[in-house]
């Protein structure tokens, strides 16, 4: 009885919480982005890899957006395409990389 109210108590806390924070290794980092850069045209890019599970992006500064996966696979694979071969996307060479 002590354990089934206690998974019942996880639930109601974890039910009032916000969503958690992506884990580790499924986020990744993308700057260098021209200011003409919206979430359509990354989705485009990105999504050709990878399968995304969201994209957010900065309002006022959007120079660099925030890309991220369904899961730590679809990340890497990224990557590892798009790092070592300094890739230039919208006429610039963009930055990605883990966010931390």
């Amino acid at each position: 009885m002590a354990q089934v109210c206690e998974v019942e108590r996880t639930k109601e806390i974890c039910n009032d919480r916000e969503d958690p924070p992506p884990s580790k290794g499924i986020e990744m980092y993308v700057g260098k982005l021209p200011r003409d850069v919206f979430e359509d045209k990354l989705n485009r890019i990105f999504s050709t890899i990878g399968t995304l599970s969201s994209i957010r992006e900065k309002t006022k500064n959007r120079v660099f957006a925030f890309v991220e996966y369904v899961n730590h696979r679809a990340a890497s694979k990224t990557r590892r395409k798009l790092i070592p071969n300094r890739i230039q996307l919208w006429g610039t060479e963009i930055a990605v990389d883990w966010v931390e």
